[in-house]
């Protein structure tokens, strides 16, 4: 099953590659500084949503640790928030007009496809898979079509 994972992972990252950019050049650096802002971005979120379930004094949830509740949803906000400004950001320093709005949706997108493959298979996947899957989104939507 985890060969599955990866290699679907694979796919939708190659599969954002070969969707045509303007200009061409920008797909793959989109791509590699949206992976590593969307894994910074992961972080910081966990460690912010953290933060506030101790400053809110919460300490279980449901029979659930609060901070491991907080810890997956901020690193699903804060890597696909991570991972589409990375892209876009990307992608306009090297002249891509792309679509900032369908950018940030693909990066949800991406986002959600990996936490719903982390369900399925390890929930420790939605850390490793998250951001490459949400860069590999935002890649996708932000190149789709020029900016309006």
């Amino acid at each position: 099953m985890r060969r599955l994972v990866f290699l679907a992972t694979a796919v939708a990252v190659l599969g954002a590659v070969g969707v045509a950019a303007r200009p061409e050049d920008a797909v793959a650096p989109e791509l590699l500084v949206g992976t590593l802002a969307g894994y910074a971005g992961g972080f910081a979120g966990a460690q912010v949503a953290s933060a506030i379930v101790a400053w809110a004094g919460w300490g279980t949830i449901g029979g659930n640790l609060a901070g491991i509740v907080a810890g997956y949803v901020g690193y699903a906000v804060g890597s696909t928030l991570g991972a589409g400004l990375g892209v876009v950001l990307t992608g306009q320093a090297l002249g891509a007009s792309g679509d900032v709005v369908i950018g940030f949706l693909g990066s949800s997108l991406g986002t959600g496809i990996a936490f719903g493959i982390a369900a399925a298979v390890d929930w420790e996947w939605a850390f490793w898979i998250g951001a490459p899957l949400a860069a590999a989104g935002a890649t996708l939507g932000f190149n789709l079509r020029p900016s309006p």
